[in-house]
């Protein structure tokens, strides 16, 4: 039952008014009457009291009920307007209703009122809640039309005839063609690509009108205006309780193409690994082998599905040292160069050189390991043939210079033993036949002659001690040490200080005159390219072993600055000392600073052998020693 009403009763007479409240009363309707007979107290009424329905008596002495109706519906259009009347007639009430009056009701039939002001009062409630409905409705479709256009997805409505009835401005983009070109006038399959319709097809079967199911995730293309292509994932849906359908589509060109460049460079990837002739390899953090090429299953004798997911050190010789080296690439970042040796399931060894390094995700979180590994058998041969070519240069260099020495020796004697007899005699016989002439006029053209005699005699012998000095041979090493230390300060102005160990004796021939030979090189070089104003001649007696040291005060150089295989700054004669000594198992030490001066030793066993030992570098100055 309607409670806590407000009904405006206007009427010049109290007691009808009150016979109104009274009729109302009894059907049990609770309300709060308020009484008015003119218009002041009526408009009044209107502005304080609120009624919910507003019960008017027609004619009114001062004030008439047409003029309440007008200025009721002019401030409450939505509040009831009731005549209730002793004489109404049938055209004037039609009139009064037409002018906006809810009802009409004669006060000699009361008992009409009660159904009138509940019918009245329903009819309110039910057109508020229309209104309101209406309200929520308009607001709900701006709502869903914002989503529609803003979704960043194209989007369209399209009826059973798959006629396009609504589309946003994503799809007008897509498509190229403008809303009021697209809404009612086109198909949406009209847009597919010719041979993607089949999939169209698919996707509205899976949505089918009997079952009213929506389906997503299908993919086709779209062919816009300019005969684009673009690649779109749709979904559609139905909208209840229309048999439209709603369908979207986002646009995944972009996604596409970076697929395709991510596929294009993966296979593109795929194929440098197996063109390599090196096995490679993938190893995740826990050391398990994730992918490998076909020279890895080549080298191991194993297919890729036996590889992949096992441990990668399964298969070297030495599987710690493997370990280790992948340890390494973690911490360092890359390995270069690490030596293993692979095992084949038939026994073969395969020596290898490994070169790895990290590899990380996009996120730049590390991944594992890839690695290559390079077959050195064919290096390590070459290697060998390299150091025993090497081994027959040094040994026909050795062999070309004690030739040479031996041909020196022998041209020296031929000198001594023929030319140097010759001129002798020949100035003893020229002596006689001066004295004979002494006074006559041929004893100034004989002295003359004896002059050129003698200066020959003394070019033969200085060409003698050149080619082969004779103190090397008849006196030995230390001694030739100290007539070579004259010979060069008398030629060449470089003070020599040579300080010999008496224990050297008996040292082997050839081993004399290769280390002869040397100190007399690395003097030279001390004059010609230190302009060394000193130079010391050491040698010393060590255990099986003898030591030759050429010290001098020239400019010096960087140590450095050159290689140790480098013949730009110690020259060639130091490179052909180097090898001979590397021949015969003798070792060859050079140490130098710029403006410190240049030290060479040179060691030899006490007796000829063929054992290389190599060559070392001293980077300290000579005040170190």
């Amino acid at each position: 039952m309607t409670t806590g009403l407000h009904i405006l009763i206007l009427d010049d007479v109290r007691s009808d008014a009150e016979l109104m409240a009274f009729e109302l009363s009894e059907s049990g309707m609770v309300f709060e009457p308020n009484y008015v007979s003119d218009k002041a107290s009526f408009l009044r009424a209107l502005d304080e009291f609120s009624p919910d329905i507003i019960l008017s008596d027609y004619s009114l002495p001062s004030f008439d009920g047409l003029s309440a109706l007008i200025i009721a519906n002019e401030k409450y259009p939505d509040v009831p307007f009731i005549f209730v009347s002793g004489a109404l007639g049938e055209e004037l009430a039609i009139e009064l209703l037409k002018k906006g009056a809810t009802d009409y009701v004669l006060k000699d039939r009361l008992s009409r009122l009660t159904p009138a002001v509940t019918r009245a009062l329903q009819e309110v409630a039910e057109r508020t809640e229309r209104k309101r409905a209406e309200e929520a409705l308009k607001e709900s479709e701006s709502r869903y039309r914002s989503i529609f256009e803003n979704t960043g997805t194209a989007m369209l409505i399209f009826d059973e005839n798959k006629k396009i009835v609504l589309a946003n401005k994503q799809f007008e983009q897509l498509t190229g063609f403008t809303i009021s070109e697209i809404e009612g006038k086109k198909s949406w399959t009209e847009f597919v690509h010719p041979d993607d319709l089949n999939k169209t097809e698919s996707l509205e079967r899976k949505c089918g009108l009997s079952f009213k199911k929506s389906a997503d995730d299908c993919e086709f293309r779209i062919v816009n205006r300019n005969n684009d292509t673009y690649h779109v994932l749709a979904s559609i849906d139905w909208i209840p309780p229309t048999t439209r359908k709603v369908l979207a589509l986002l646009d995944i060109t972009s996604l596409k193409k970076v697929e395709k460049e991510k596929r294009d460079a993966s296979l593109y990837a795929r194929s440098l690994i197996e063109a390599s002739l090196d096995p490679l390899v993938t190893i995740n953090a826990d050391g398990k082998i994730m992918d490998v090429n076909q020279a890895t299953e080549s080298v191991t004798g194993l297919g890729s599905t036996m590889l992949i997911g096992s441990s990668f050190t399964d298969y070297f010789t030495e599987p710690d040292k493997a370990h280790e080296g992948y340890l390494e690439v973690f911490s360092k970042g890359f390995i270069r160069d690490y030596p293993l040796a692979i095992r084949h399931t038939n026994g073969k060894v395969t020596n290898v050189l490994y070169n790895a390094s990290l590899y990380k995700n996009e996120a730049g979180e590390i991944q594992g390991i890839v690695a290559e590994a390079r077959d050195i058998k064919e290096r390590l041969e070459a290697e060998q043939a390299i150091l025993k070519t090497n081994e027959m240069l040094r040994s026909i260099t050795s062999e070309l210079v004690m030739t040479e020495e031996r041909e020196r020796r022998r041209i020296a004697v031929d000198l001594h033993d023929n030319i140097a007899q010759t001129l002798a005699i020949t100035k003893l016989k020229l002596d006689v036949l001066l004295d004979q002439a002494q006074g006559s006029e041929y004893a100034k053209p004989l002295e003359n002659v004896i002059d050129l005699i003698n200066k020959s005699i003394g070019q033969t012998r200085s060409l003698m001690s050149d080619l082969s000095p004779s103190v090397l041979y008849e006196l030995g090493l230390t001694e030739a040490m100290e007539w070579l230390g004259e010979h060069i300060q008398d030629q060449h102005g470089l003070r020599v200080i040579v300080k010999n160990d008496p224990k050297i004796r008996n040292i082997d021939k050839d081993l004399q005159v290769l280390l002869f030979r040397s100190t007399r090189e690395m003097l030279l070089n001390a004059v010609k390219h230190a302009r060394a104003k000193e130079a010391y001649i050491i040698l010393q007696k060590l255990p099986g072993r003898i030591s030759v040291t050429v010290k001098d005060n020239g400019t010096g150089f960087d140590m450095n600055g050159i290689d140790h295989h480098s013949t730009k700054t110690a020259g060639f004669g130091l490179l052909s000392i180097r090898e001979r000594l590397n021949h015969i198992g003798g070792i060859f030490e050079l140490e130098s600073r710029p403006g410190e001066g240049t030290c060479i030793r040179l060691i030899v066993p006490e007796q000829k052998q063929k054992k290389k030992e190599g060559t070392r570098r001293i980077s300290r100055s000579i005040s170190d020693k």
